[in-house]
């Protein structure tokens, strides 16, 4: 997971730096520039290991390891899609008119976030045990 948000970071300043922040229309203001352009990090810097996986079944390696890969591709996908959720939800808040629904406030983007870092996560993992309870 911090793989995922720092090279989404790395390539948000980057796309940042190199000044394709004209192409987002978002204004002079430079943060919400530099938002879209973390979003879009975000977008490329998930990781996708399913020619990797294919590869092991191939080659007939331990199904151990080939479930740690894929568990890892998972988890960089939801990282991923967590991290522009919520890039996506400040940027929205950023450029909102006052009184529109996307308008928050600072401690409405906190209760959002922690509701997808905890809530999903949580829900997942209820999940898991019901599915190990009562499936064989």
């Amino acid at each position: 997971m911090p793989g995922v948000i720092i090279n989404s970071l790395v390539i948000g300043i980057l796309i940042f730096w190199a000044g394709f922040t004209h192409d987002f229309d978002l204004g002079n203001n430079t943060l919400t520039n530099f938002l879209s352009c973390w979003m879009l990090g975000a977008i490329l810097s998930a990781t996708d290991p399913v020619g990797i996986v294919n590869r092991l079944k191939a080659k007939k390696t331990e199904k151990k390891i080939s479930t740690l890969i894929e568990g890892e591709g998972l988890l960089n996908d939801g990282t991923s899609l967590v991290l522009l959720e919520i890039i996506l939800i400040c940027l929205r808040s950023m450029v909102a008119a006052p009184g529109s629904p996307n308008a928050h406030s600072p401690h409405e983007l906190v209760w959002g976030a922690a509701k997808l870092l905890v809530g999903g996560p949580a829900i997942g993992f209820i999940w898991a045990y019901f599915v190990k309870q009562f499936l064989p």
